[in-house]
Formats: structure tokens, C-alpha cells, sequence
């Protein structure tokens, strides 16, 4: 445990404290109980230099997947690592070499059995932007990962800019003349192009003015996930039905009589409407043969 004590403007004690855990590489991680443990020795590392990572778990008999991914377009490279993941389907390890073009993840195997391991990993200049190693395992029917994230900066790219000669009070139509010095990060001498702007001042009471600098260069990003959500759930059984074989049964048609599109019923229906609508007065039985015929006329003209 370390604690610092100190007091505040008013007199008043203010103490804090953090909390550590002291282990000997070497030896197995007897006092540490843990399914799961990582230090970055080196987050943020320049080409040139050794990113190192120490996993660590409790557990014993352990095997471990590592991935180091580098930053890439997925865009560009889906297909590609389609391709290749084909070509490494007879080989006995899980591994695409990156290229320049498509630069793949890539893919170890390791054991862990009850202590700590290191990994170090050699920057160069292809991986300015940074990478990310990351480890998952399952033990006792749980899934663990481990993620560490390689800080590469672009430092190579940065510019000092500074004033040799600078007046930040002028008169109107006088003619001043500034200096500025561009130099690397390291102080060389480096060819640069320089885009310079005046704007009047007494705007910015309405809104301040400022440069921004856009973002150029690429930054490593997490283009894959580890998950393990879906495993060792419970899930319902399901009850497959087989494959039935329906019998077709033939349809029996019979003989009927061929009526010439005259339905009796329909006609039935008119000789009664017309019954009713027929006026209440008796009529011979000239008249009412005759009104026969003119139904059965247009009867048979209303049905062609």
C-alpha cells in the first residue's frame, strides 16, 4: 500500500491512497488468485524500441489464444482474408502472415500454467499508429480475454513552429515583418510548406477563431471483437419433424346434365317477383296467357 498525506489551502489533511501487489516473476503466482492478469510494460513505444507484454492467470494448464492486429482498412482487406484463411485451411497452424497491403491478424497458440508470461514485440516504422495484442481463453466453462493496446505516436510527422521576431501591437498602414522557425521534434531542419492567415481580432467577442489540426495520419483501431455471450447458455430442446409423405387423392367427377346456362331457381325467383308486383285487379285469361309468353320471352333473352 502506498499512501501520501499533505494538507490543502485550509489547513485541512488530504490523503490518498493506492494499493499494490508485489510478485516475483520467476516463480509461479502462488499469492496472486486470479483467472486473469496483465501489465503493459511499455504502452506507448517509437520504431526502434520493444513493446512488452506479461500475461498472467492462477489457473493451471491453460491454452491460450494470442492475436496481434494491426491497423488496416477492412474494407479493402475482407476479401483478401477470405483468400488467405483458404490457402491456410490444409496447414496445421492458424496464422496469416500481414503484408504491407493487407496487413492480416496474426494468430498464436500458447499454455499458461499457473505463472506469468512476457511477450515482446519490435516496433518499427510500419506499425506508427499503434497495434493491439489480446488473449482469450476458456477455463471451467468461462470465457477470459485480455486486451492490451500499443501506443505507436506519429512523432516523426510534428513540427515545432516558433517566433523569432514577433509585435503584438502595430499602427494602421505601418509595415511589420514577423519570423518563424519550423524544426522537427527533435529540433532538425526539416523542408515544410507554411499557410499563413490574419483575421480581425475584435471578432472573436462574437465567436473565437482557432486552427485545428486535421487528423492525417492513420491510428489504430479494434477491428475485431472477442465474445464469448453465447456460449454456455441454456437453451430449449427443439423436435425435428421428418420428412411425410402426403398421398394425392384423385378427384371423381360424374356426369351431370348440361342446362345451357339456365338456372330453373333463377327463373323461379323472377315469376314470383313478378307475382307480387302484378296489380291487385283480376284479368282474363287471354290477357294473363299473353303475359305469360312476354315473361318467358324476355326471361329467355335476360339469360342469352
Amino acid at each position: 500500500m502506498i499512501e501520501a498525506v499533505t494538507k490543502d489551502k485550509y489547513g485541512e489533511e488530504v490523503k490518498a491512497i493506492h494499493y499494490i501487489q508485489l510478485f516475483d516473476s520467476k516463480n509461479k503466482l502462488s499469492g496472486l488468485q486470479a483467472y486473469t492478469w496483465s501489465m503493459g510494460n511499455m504502452q506507448t513505444a517509437n520504431p526502434g524500441e520493444n513493446a512488452n507484454i506479461e500475461i498472467g492467470s492462477s489457473a493451471d494448464e491453460l491454452w491460450v489464444i494470442q492475436e496481434v492486429e494491426k491497423k488496416y482498412d477492412v474494407r479493402s482487406t475482407m476479401y483478401e482474408a477470405d483468400d488467405k484463411r483458404k490457402k491456410a485451411k490444409n496447414k496445421t497452424t492458424l496464422q496469416a502472415a500481414p503484408t504491407p497491403e493487407s496487413p492480416l491478424p496474426v494468430y498464436n497458440f500458447i499454455t499458461l500454467n499457473n505463472g506469468t508470461k512476457t511477450f515482446s514485440f519490435p516496433i518499427t516504422e510500419k506499425d506508427r499508429g499503434g497495434f493491439g495484442v489480446f488473449h482469450v481463453f476458456v477455463k471451467h466453462n468461462r470465457f477470459f480475454s485480455l486486451g492490451n493496446t500499443v501506443t505507436v505516436p506519429w512523432d516523426n510527422k510534428e513540427l515545432n513552429i516558433s517566433y523569432t521576431t514577433y509585435r503584438d501591437k502595430t499602427l494602421p498602414g505601418s509595415k511589420e515583418q514577423w519570423k518563424i522557425k519550423i524544426s522537427g521534434n527533435k529540433g532538425e531542419k526539416v523542408a515544410a510548406e507554411i499557410l499563413a492567415g490574419m483575421y480581425d481580432a475584435s471578432l472573436d467577442q462574437f465567436k473565437p477563431h482557432g486552427w485545428n489540426t486535421p487528423d492525417i495520419y492513420e491510428f489504430y483501431y479494434r477491428g475485431n471483437n472477442w465474445a464469448g455471450n453465447t456460449n454456455f447458455s441454456v437453451e430449449q430442446s427443439q423436435q425435428k419433424i421428418g420428412d411425410r409423405d402426403y398421398m394425392a387423392v384423385k378427384e371423381k367427377k360424374y356426369d351431370d346434365f348440361i342446362w345451357d346456362n339456365f338456372n330453373p331457381l333463377y327463373a323461379k325467383r323472377e315469376m314470383m317477383q313478378m307475382r307480387m308486383t302484378a296489380p291487385s285487379m283480376a284479368a282474363d285469361s287471354s290477357e294473363l296467357s299473353e303475359e305469360v309468353t312476354v315473361k318467358k320471352t324476355s326471361q329467355e333473352r335476360q339469360l342469352l
